[in-house]
Parts: structure tokens; C-alpha cells; sequence
């Protein structure tokens, strides 16, 4: 895994492109062997295929490497203005499409296919579709604007994006609809590629809950749009709740007082019984990449019954379970479902997975969220909050190091799945709080500008001075050096073998 991580962040070096990003569907484009054979579409990109790697390019420290994804959005957001009002009958903002095209338009021609099809997103005339009406896209980019802000701190970065996170939000608040009830409703929309058409897919409830908060901060740190500040703050409270339906997908709706006795799951839609035409797990887009599920919430039993009760596992190469998983706390389903895609879909020496394992198209979304999840199994920062080793494999031994809000990186050392070293590099001046790696277990605070700070608690909260290193040990062990384990530069000398795949050419025997 850690080998396969490697290859992603050299991959995606590799492949970054300069005005657009060089994958454009999970596929590995600029690297491809499949000479003139390209599927999906080679001149639009697909969001859901991208996600991985731009969640893995923040947390890696790299965030330069996801430019080229937010130009593409923000060099074409008059044109999907545009789209949007010619398409979705007049509605101000920005319906970004799913699957969208270089210049901005959400039409996706297969003709690598047979037959040939042709699908439109952000498009209320088209037929039911794949992505037709699917319209979270424009918050999830938002979101990812936002996380790319909070890990560099860059206001001119936020700034400049900013228009599209306006634009999207004016759109979902112009979509949504009053019911009787008194809550927003948005309906026709698609659950994602899951559900075609339905009412108040999770994945537009979970992009409101997610989007309307963030797009208030960013509106009041800029000192931009009163206006739309107002309006999200009346649309929050009618944003509806989740939806449930039973463990076993009975697909009927039930209401959140089965909460109480543990027999529900977060559903795809207002519409449980809808056909699935994809095998997506949408009940669990709360969790990630939403980030509105956590430890500390109120839903954290709901969510991982609903990883329990997961339709899918582990179906295709961007199967997100390994990244749902570590955000729910869960090391041996990391273990198992990382291992799970890498078997099922890395059949290439080079590391890159094949999705149909036909036309020899190398995918980089694979190892994309190999490396996601590694980051996010070892550090995460979703709410402010640090947590060291959250969902680590509990016979794993590690050395990483994660990076998270405000330029900061932190260095872990595991042995055994038993957290030895924790070491925080301040990117800014700033407080931070951070979980006790050791819980109910008295700490030390060491820094080489400061004197030792005994500290106790589940939370730990001390400032930090940008370009000081802090130590975090427990109280009853040594004061050492952090000592983590250097790469040898050793050249392999044999493969790597997972099951029936591996990593580089077995070398033969001399005569």
C-alpha cells in the first residue's frame, strides 16, 4: 500500500497538466497504453473520478498538483452559467455538470461504445440519465475550494475561486423548492448515477448541509454578497434530514425515531425504492467526502450501520469503502477493502489499476484512493479537531506524516497499531486541538523553543508559533529524539505480490 501511495503522488506529478487535469475519468490519460482507444469520453471530466485524487493532493502537501482541476471550473464558469440558464429552464448560478466537457458544457458522447451514446447533465429536457440531473457537483467543487483554502491558508487562492462557490450555492437555493412541510425540497434530481429522478437525493441534502455553512464563512471572510449570507442562513434550518430506509434495503422510508432501536440506514434518496442503475454507496456520501458525519455526531451509529449494510463492497477500482471506513473509525475494514480493490483491479506491473481489464487503459483512480486513505487512516482534520491514528490497521507499523489546516504537517510513528510518536510541524501561529493519541493518559507538550507542558484530557489544546515543532509523548515514557525511519534508496529487487497482482517484473535468474 504504501509502495502504491508512492506511485500515485509520482503519477500525479507526472500527469498534472497545466490548463486542465491530466485524468480526465479515473483514467491515467497521459500515461495511457492504450494508444487511440480512450473511453469516457476523453474531452470531458468526470467529478466522481477526481475526487480521490484531489482529497489525497491536499493531505499529501501537494496542493499545487490540484490547479489545473479548479482552472477547469474557474476559467469555464460563464460558460456553465450559460449552460445552466439555457438548460435548466432560466435558474440563475451554476449547475456544474458531472461529466463536463473542456469548454463547460455538460454533454458526455461516448462513441468508443457500441452503441454510441450521448448523455447531457444539468439538462431538465433531457431523458432520465446517468448524471441528467445531477446537481451536487457545483458543491462538492465548492467544498474542495474551501479544503484547499484551510490547508494552505491562502486568501488570493480563495478569492479567486470564490465566484464558483457563489455560483453553485445561488443555484441549489434557486432549485430548492418549499413543500408544505416547510422544508426545501429538490425534485426532479438524481441520487448521483444511483437513482434517476427522484426526491431529495442524500447527495443534495448532504451538498447543502455541507455547502451553506462553509459558503457563509468564506462570503463574511471576503466581505462578499450580504445578500446570499441571508438567504443561506434562512435555507439551512428547512434543509431536509437524511433519509432512512431498514438495514436490509426494504426499501420503504422510515422515519428517524427508528433511530432509537438501531434498525435504520441512511438511504439514497426520499425514494428508497427507486431503481439503482449504478453501484454507488450514496448513504454514505455524509461521511465522505461531505464531512458531515464524524465521531462526535449525533449520526456516527447510523453511519456505520449504513457501511455495515453498504449495498456495494468494494465493486469497482474508485470504490470510496477504504475512505468511509477510516472515517468512521474502522482500521480492519481499511485493511481488508484497500486489499479488496488492489486485487480486483491493479493488474498492471506499473502500479495503475484497469477498470475493464480489455482495453489496457491504465487508471490512476485507484492508487488515488489507496493514498487518500492512508492519509486519512493516519491523521485526520475534517472539523478542526486532530485525531492521530484514527482507523489504523491495528497490526500495522507506520512512519508517515499528514498534512492539515494551516500549512501544518504531522509526523506519526506506529507500532502495532499503538501510536510510539507524534510530532506537529506549525505552519501558522495558530490553536490547535488535537486528540489525545493516548486516551485517559497524561502528556507531554515538548517544543524546542519552550519548556516541557504537562497536559491532560481526551482533547489537548495549546497554541503553536508557525516554524516550531511540538512533540507529543506520553507522560510515563523517556524524552527521545524522534526517530523515524529513513527510506534506504535501496533498489527493489523483486516484485511486490498482493494475492494474484504485483508491482514491478519478477527479475530472472542468471545463468
Amino acid at each position: 500500500m504504501e509502495t502504491l501511495r508512492n506511485l500515485y503522488l509520482f503519477d500525479a506529478a507526472a500527469e498534472k497538466g497545466t490548463e486542465y487535469p491530466g485524468s480526465q475519468a479515473g483514467v491515467a490519460d497521459m500515461l495511457s497504453s492504450a494508444r487511440d482507444v480512450h473511453h469516457w469520453d476523453s474531452s470531458a471530466f468526470w467529478h466522481w473520478n477526481l475526487r480521490m485524487q484531489i482529497a489525497a493532493n491536499i493531505s499529501a502537501g501537494l496542493p499545487e498538483l490540484n490547479a489545473p482541476y479548479f482552472n477547469l471550473y474557474r476559467q469555464n464558469l460563464t460558460n456553465i452559467e450559460d449552460w445552466t440558464q439555457k438548460n435548466m429552464r432560466g435558474l440563475p448560478g451554476s449547475c456544474i455538470p458531472e461529466t463536463m466537457r473542456f469548454n463547460g458544457a455538460g454533454i458526455e458522447y461516448e462513441a468508443e461504445w457500441k452503441p454510441i451514446s450521448i448523455g447531457r447533465d444539468c439538462d431538465l429536457n433531457f431523458t432520465p440519465y446517468y448524471n441528467a440531473r445531477t446537481l451536487s457537483t457545483g458543491a462538492e467543487v465548492s467544498l474542495w475550494i474551501w479544503q484547499q483554502y484551510l490547508a494552505t491558508d491562502d486568501r488570493k487562492f480563495l478569492a479567486d475561486n470564490y465566484p464558483v462557490m457563489a455560483s453553485s450555492a445561488r443555484f441549489l437555493l434557486a432549485y430548492q423548492k418549499l413543500g408544505q412541510d416547510g422544508l426545501l425540497h429538490t425534485s426532479p434530481s438524481n441520487a448521483h448515477e444511483t437513482q434517476w429522478d427522484v426526491t431529495d437525493p442524500t447527495t443534495d441534502i448532504a451538498a447543502s448541509m455541507a455547502l451553506y455553512p462553509v459558503m457563509i464563512k468564506a462570503a463574511k471572510l471576503l466581505g462578499k454578497d450580504p445578500d446570499l449570507i441571508q438567504k443561506l442562513q434562512t435555507a439551512l434550518p428547512k434543509i431536509p434530514p437524511l433519509p432512512r430506509t431498514q438495514p436490509d434495503h426494504a426499501k420503504t422510508l422510515l422515519p428517524p425515531s427508528a433511530d432509537a432501536e438501531g434498525q435504520d440506514v441512511i438511504a439514497e434518496s426520499y425514494l428508497p425504492s427507486a431503481t439503482n442503475h449504478n453501484a454507488e454507496n450514496i448513504g454514505l456520501e455524509p461521511v465522505w467526502p461531505y464531512d458531515l458525519i464524524g465521531d462526535t455526531s449525533p449520526l456516527f451509529a447510523l453511519a456505520r450501520r449504513t457501511y455495515t449494510h453498504r449495498l456495494f463492497s468494494g465493486v469497482a477500482d474508485w470504490s470510496f469503502d477504504p475512505l468511509q471506513a477510516a472515517r468512521l473509525g474502522l482500521g480492519s475494514e481499511v485493511r481488508s477493502t484497500l486489499i479488496k480493490i488492489t486485487e480486483s483491479s491493479q493488474h498492471s506491473p506499473n502500479g495503475l489499476a484497469n477498470w475493464d481489464k480489455e482495453y489496457g487503459e491504465f487508471y490512476v483512480e485507484q492508487v488515488g484512493v489507496v493514498a487518500a486513505t492512508l492519509q486519512e487512516m493516519l491523521v485526520q482534520d475534517y472539523d478542526g479537531l486532530i485525531r492521530i491514528a484514527p482507523a489504523v490497521p491495528p497490526e500495522w507499523n507506520i512512519d508517515g506524516s499528514v498534512y492539515v489546516r494551516g500549512k501544518t504537517k504531522v509526523s506519526v510513528q506506529i507500532r502495532n497499531g499503538v501510536v510510539t510518536t507524534a510530532v506537529i510541524e506549525a505552519g501558522t501561529t495558530q490553536q490547535l486541538r488535537v486528540r489525545n493519541p493516548w486516551p485517559d493518559q497524561p502528556v507531554d507538550l515538548l517544543s524546542s523553543k519552550s519548556r516541557v507542558k504537562v497536559m491532560n484530557g481526551a482533547v489537548l489544546t495549546f497554541p503553536v508559533v508557525a516554524g516550531t515543532s511540538y512533540q507529543i509523548k506520553r507522560r510515563d515514557t523517556l524524552i527521545a529524539t524522534p526517530n523515524f525511519e529513513a527510506v534506504s534508496g535501496t533498489p527493489a529487487s523483486s516484485a511486490k505480490k498482493l494475492g494474484s497482482v504485483q508491482i514491478g517484473l519478477f527479475r530472472a535468474k542468471s545463468r
